[in-house]
């Protein structure tokens, strides 16, 4: 009877000890998985910021062309004009 408890507390411990290992091992992977998320993140957010300066530079330039754009039909509606 006293080996058969002692057993059962051998069992309870090892499984304890392999409960907490396991809970580690989780916890370790999901801090490697939060630091890549992060590392990923961060890249991401560099790279939105390089797309919208991008597009900041096309719409200046986009500006730029439609004021050239809208001063050359103006000519051309005087040169029409003058013929």
């Amino acid at each position: 009877m006293e080996e058969n408890k002692r057993k059962k507390r051998e069992q309870n411990r090892e499984h304890a000890r392999q409960s907490r290992m396991k809970k580690r091992k989780r916890a370790e992977e999901l801090i490697k998985e939060v630091r890549t998320l992060q590392s990923e993140n961060k890249k991401l957010v560099e790279s939105i910021k390089a797309k919208e300066k991008a597009c900041a530079e096309i719409a200046g330039a986009n500006n730029i062309l439609r004021a050239q754009s809208a001063e050359l039909v103006d000519r051309l509606n005087f040169l029409n004009s003058t013929i």
